[in-house]
């Protein structure tokens, strides 16, 4: 794997660590989401209901 992209793909998860419920997530470019994805991030919620998606990150649903 490239270094850089793995690289980007910690520091974005980093930042995303950070964001906070009402905090818009930062674009994230595909090559990272394509790694993000090939290392199973896919199925986790993040902190502020954020899941990535093939086609970047959106709000889960919230379940009441």
């Amino acid at each position: 794997m490239n270094r850089d992209l793995s690289s980007s793909a910690i520091a974005t998860l980093k930042i995303l660590g950070e964001l906070g419920p009402s905090d818009t997530p930062p674009p994230v470019p595909a090559p990272v989401v394509t790694e993000l994805l090939k290392r199973g991030y896919a199925a986790h919620a993040w902190h502020g209901g954020l899941v990535l998606t093939d086609s970047g990150w959106r709000r889960a649903a919230q379940r009441g």
